[in-house]
């Protein structure tokens, strides 16, 4: 509990997070769950990432594609289609899930967004090509395989881990502007608002509809299902973990500022920075605090600790400044003290940042490894080799 009076670089300090909003000291579990934890999932959701809605008038999932002999043979290919209806607006998600075929009991499942289009992950040519994610540069879909160095499909598969993607385009553009044929578009009457439905909130909202379809397959372990993002999909990642508690582990990939950072360190970006560049991101609330990183009422250690008692993994990259990665630590180890009431003692284990790729794993985990702004093998290595210790599965 004295970490709620800690401070950080000797100069800042940090907002409660173990008291109440009228002055209660939170030292039960209970009392998290049921006072703490709602206040500050009110101030995340009305003061930066938006509010969320409830599930649309009409949802159906159609499997459109299936092999039983992908990549080789070692994986079971399946395309869905998300198709959703809401007060005469729709849309339509397709989903790409890959399943190990050498488990023989319900498998773990990364659940993710991508950034190119699922026909980006992998050279296999009947993935459907995503029309709505363009290449900049070219005005067209980006190539097959484009992004695959991002997702190394046989190490994932051959850990007896399945793989299911969305790309963020289909669901919503990465941009100003709010569709009426995209998932923002299915609630209009969101977007009027000081907390408006966000980009970020969109993605998020998403990749629980595509757990509600994940969750109820066979060959899936529901109680395994793991929600993973790269940088601003690390922030949504974050964003969906604290939503949905059926997300058993939230990992965040350099999702920097928004994301992992504490944002009053002003270290790489910045909250101006973020609504500058990005403010369709967040809600329309968030903008008030351009300028004001030091004395935001909320950080994002409060955000980490929301997702208690579930399990939760950071990375950083030496070479990823911008995204602050002591500041990523230290937002997951000051989120060590709500672990603590679930009588988790140093879910995080040590108070120092680790040295490079030497990986800190208990409870929660933490990396740093060398080189940029990027998700890797090393990075799917290291997250396969933390859930391993959680997961029991063949």
């Amino acid at each position: 509990m004295a970490q709620d009076k800690d401070t950080f670089k000797g100069s800042d300090t940090l907002p409660q997070l173990l008291v109440s909003e009228n002055g209660q000291e939170i030292k039960t579990s209970d009392e998290w769950q049921n006072i703490r934890r709602p206040e500050l999932l009110k101030v995340f959701t009305e003061e930066m990432y938006g509010c969320m809605p409830g599930l649309p008038e009409e949802i159906k999932y159609t499997v459109f594609e299936s092999s039983t002999n992908a990549l080789g043979g070692i994986a079971t290919r399946k395309q869905i289609t998300i198709s959703m209806v809401n007060k005469g607006n729709l849309t339509s998600v397709d989903l790409l899930l890959y399943l190990p075929n050498s488990v023989k009991k319900p498998s773990p499942l990364f659940l993710t967004l991508n950034f190119k289009g699922n026909h980006a992950i992998s050279d296999e040519p009947e993935i459907k090509i995503c029309e709505k994610m363009m290449a900049p540069s070219d005005k067209e879909p980006y190539p097959r395989a484009n992004a695959s160095s991002r997702w190394p499909l046989k190490l994932i598969l051959s850990k007896g881990y399945a793989l299911a993607t969305m790309a963020r385009g289909d669901i919503a553009i990465d941009g100003k502007g709010y569709p009426t044929n995209n998932v923002l578009g299915l609630f209009p009457e969101l977007q009027n608002r000081n907390d408006n439905f966000s980009t970020i909130g969109a993605w998020a909202w998403t990749l629980s509809r595509a757990l509600d379809y994940l969750e109820k397959q066979p060959e899936i372990n529901p109680e395994q299902i793991i929600v993973l993002g790269h940088s601003r999909l690390g922030k949504t990642a974050l964003w969906a973990g604290v939503n949905d508690p059926r997300f058993t582990a939230v990992i965040s990939n350099d999702s920097g500022a928004g994301g992992a950072a504490l944002s009053r360190r002003m270290l790489g970006e910045t909250i101006g920075d973020l609504c500058k560049n990005f403010p369709y991101w967040f809600c329309k609330n968030f903008q008030k605090y351009v300028g004001h990183d030091k004395e935001m009422p909320f950080d994002q250690y409060q955000l980490m600790a929301l997702i208690a008692p579930r399990h939760i993994y950071v990375a950083s990259a030496q070479d990823d400044a911008w995204a602050d990665p002591e500041g990523e630590f230290t937002s997951l180890m000051l989120a060590n003290s709500v672990f603590e009431l679930y009588g988790i003692p140093n879910a995080l284990p040590g108070t120092k940042m680790p040295s490079v790729n030497s990986p800190l794993r208990w409870h929660n985990g933490y990396h740093m490894r060398t080189g940029k702004h990027d998700l890797t093998e090393y990075d799917w290595q290291s997250y396969i080799n933390f859930l391993d210790k959680h997961f029991k599965h063949e």
